[in-house]
């Protein structure tokens, strides 16, 4: 028999559990229908809470932003259609939406207190682009001060460097940052020109203090006096005249993105000197008329290796793109892939609840086993979904039965193993998401091989498949679409202490947390106190930023009842 005093807590305990659940439901409800926490454009009162727009004349449109927590408008801009174009009202689901229609003028820009090159703050930020700047916005929205220290000179100019072809692979609602979303007229899939101006303009919405020219050089600890005023943190960084900068914070948060320093294959990196022709990486890449006429190799085929060579395949001589594993991600059609996240927001409900109840304990655990398990149940029903759309799609485009792999690449994540939301659960990575390139591949006009990159000769690279001798590809020029090292950045600034806390020193850091299972989660606590990372896909960013505030504001708070017990009871207490 249990004895009754361990059965009422038992049941009590059960009690708590089911309050937290239902609290944790009908907030995320809430958030998603009225705050707009996981961002999105349909929800009409999520974003005219945040900004309202009017209609000034035809061709122009007028939208205030208002920032965090305020109740006068941060900064008016205009967004110009010139004559002829499309009217910006009008919504568009295509992909050919070009960013030569719309561009944008600042007006009532907000002025940036520079201060001297020694100041105090509450956070530092690395980082303006999109991380960054989410970041910047939930920390102000809690009424700490923060900057933005930018390579770059202005947050968008990440963005622009790309190449002219790129477009968002997620749709507009899934790309926007807190409290400010875009213009309702810009098209689903927002090309990188107008994601840009939407950095710049929103930097001035929020009242971001953003450094740009400024190169981080180092982050050190903060001696016993700063210390003791409640600072943790000394970031040293240099301005382009090379003028030296030190801020003192009491947090510092790695929001540089996960696009930094270009990887290249070893084939590239051992034998660059043999190959006669031009070989570049992704970022590079502008456009493709330097390519009319040439013979190109592009090794690696995901999302920037696609639009590339779809860019290629309309001048090039010959396009053939390496894909050393197909079935590793998938490729799914960029307009289903789109259509599944404009489902009702509500069928994430069970996942959701189900994250929260595992983070709030043992009890917690247990209670998110029934959400977890209705959790699956959808995302099989919503695998199922999007399978059968991608099979009548590529069936459409002419592949037998929808399947790819007769064209070396594969439909569904480990030939059909599992489905593409489930293989986004198990590894981290997405699909590889057509923006036009299959019906090339199908027709012929982009050849695939599925090989990896070896070496370079004279003539050529040399390709080794799984099994096979090596051959040589004769080419003019080959494109590295092989990503990027990515969260390096902290490896070279934190002092040796902090690096061993994080991850084991420095040989022991997974470089790709995302995709490796990394213990450092975006916007939560790390190993090391004070310290913070901002990082993900566009449409994991917003989310990590609100975490991100929420934890800042309950460590601040945790900090000031540390000092305001004083020295000798923080000793007792030790």
């Amino acid at each position: 028999m249990v004895p009754a005093a361990t059965l009422s807590m038992r049941v009590k305990m059960a009690i708590v559990g089911v309050i937290v659940w239902m609290w944790s439901a009908a907030r995320w409800v809430l958030e998603a229908t009225f705050i707009g926490c996981t961002g999105g454009r349909r929800r009409g009162a999520t974003r005219r809470s945040a900004r309202s727009q009017q209609r000034l004349a035809p061709g122009q449109w007028r939208a205030t932003a208002l920032g965090p927590n305020s109740v006068s408008p941060r900064v008016d801009y205009t967004w110009h259609v010139p004559v002829g174009a499309a009217d910006p009202s009008t919504k568009r689901n295509g992909t050919s939406h070009s960013s030569d229609h719309i561009y944008m003028s600042l007006l009532n820009s907000p002025d940036i207190e520079r201060g001297s090159y020694e100041e105090e703050v509450h956070a530092v930020i690395i980082g303006a682009a999109a991380a960054g700047l989410a970041a910047a916005a939930s920390i102000r929205a809690a009424g700490l001060r923060c900057i933005n220290l930018e390579r770059n000179a202005t947050p968008g100019d990440r963005w622009r460097k790309r190449y002219a072809r790129l477009h968002l692979h997620d749709v507009a609602e899934f790309c926007q940052l807190p409290y400010w979303g875009m213009p309702d007229f810009f098209p689903r899939y927002v090309p990188s020109a107008d994601y840009a101006n939407y950095l710049d303009a929103y930097a001035l919405a929020c009242g971001a203090d953003v450094r740009g020219g400024m190169d981080v050089t180092g982050v050190a600890r903060a001696n016993e006096r700063e210390v003791e005023r409640g600072f943790r943190w000394r970031v040293l960084a240099s301005d382009t005249s090379g003028r030296a900068a030190a801020f003192l914070c009491k947090h510092v948060v790695f929001a540089d993105g996960l696009y930094n320093r270009p990887r290249l294959p070893d084939g590239v990196l051992s034998s660059s000197d043999a190959f006669h022709g031009d070989v570049i990486h992704s970022s590079e890449y502008v456009d493709s008329r330097p390519f009319a006429g040439k013979r190109v190799v592009v090794c690696g085929f995901g999302n920037s290796g696609m639009e590339i060579a779809l860019d290629l395949a309309e001048v090039a001589e010959e396009v053939v793109a390496l894909v050393r594993d197909p079935a590793s991600r998938g490729t799914v059609p960029l307009g289903p892939y789109g259509d599944w996240q404009r489902l009702p927001r509500y069928l994430e409900l069970p996942r959701h609840v189900a994250t929260e109840l595992a983070r709030t304990g043992w009890l917690g655990g247990l209670l998110a086993a029934v959400p977890s398990i209705l959790a699956d149940i959808i995302d099989k029903l919503k695998d199922a979904w999007l399978a059968r759309r991608a099979f009548q799609e590529w069936e459409r485009m002419g592949a037998p039965r929808g399947d790819l792999r007769p064209f070396g690449l594969a439909t569904l994540p480990g030939n059909g193993s599992c489905g593409y939301i489930e293989h986004i659960h198990k590894s981290s990575k997405v699909a590889t998401m057509d923006v036009g390139a299959v019906k090339h591949v199908i027709a012929g006009n982009i050849r695939i091989e599925n090989a990896a990159l070896s070496g370079l000769t004279p003539k050529g690279a040399v390709v080794r498949a799984q099994g096979h001798a090596a051959t040589v590809l004769p080419c003019d020029a080959i494109i590295c679409c092989t990503g990027y090292h990515t969260l390096e950045q902290f490896r070279t600034l934190l002092p040796p202490d902090a690096r061993q806390a994080l991850h084991g020193g420095i040989d022991g850091f997974l470089v790709e947390p995302a995709l490796r299972g990394s213990a450092i989660m975006s916007g939560d606590p790390t190993a090391v106190e004070g310290v913070w990372f901002v990082y993900g896909r566009l449409a994991q960013i917003e989310e990590s930023a609100r975490r991100l505030g929420a934890n800042i504001v309950a460590a601040e708070a945790r900090l000031e009842r540390k000092r305001a017990r004083g020295p000798v009871q923080q000793n007792l207490e030790a």
